[in-house]
């Protein structure tokens, strides 16, 4: 049994453990720092998924302008990687944006290693930076229109 929840500062930590646990197949060391950045602007936005065990990732969403709305910083435990988690979040946060009347457009920045996940939620590649985040990790700019 699964739980989604807004995130609160006492789960900074335990969430920082599973994004490191993400480096370097997904994230990088640097994106750690900017990750922390994301949070202490954005904690209201940000949700958290957690079992029985405890968290087990998380995913954020923000309103980049008037009728855009962009999926953030999601991630999952490698632990519990393929097992619906992420779906889950992904879920509650393209509702969430939904829910602003104004926003027509829900995007994404994933990569090579993610773009077929995000495709199973309707998510278009509108276009491909070769080697964007590091050599050989491609950024994949896709969205949705609502």
């Amino acid at each position: 049994m699964s739980q989604i929840r807004e995130f609160k500062n006492s789960d900074l930590e335990e969430l920082r453990l599973i994004f490191k646990k993400n480096i370097p197949q997904f994230f990088s060391e640097n994106d750690l720092k900017d990750f922390d950045e994301y949070l202490e602007n954005n904690h209201d936005t940000y949700l958290v998924i957690e079992n029985k065990e405890g968290l087990v990732g998380g995913a954020g969403y923000v309103k980049e302008n008037e009728n855009t709305g962009r999926v953030t910083y999601s991630f999952i435990n490698p632990k519990y990687h393929r097992q619906g988690f992420g779906g889950i979040l992904v879920n509650q946060c393209i509702k969430k944006l939904k829910s602003d009347k104004d926003i027509t457009c829900i995007e994404v920045l994933t990569s090579n290693l993610a773009h077929k996940f995000w495709m199973k939620f309707n998510f278009k590649i509108k276009f491909i930076k070769k080697d964007y985040w590091r050599k050989g990790d491609d950024l994949y700019f896709m969205d949705q229109s609502i």
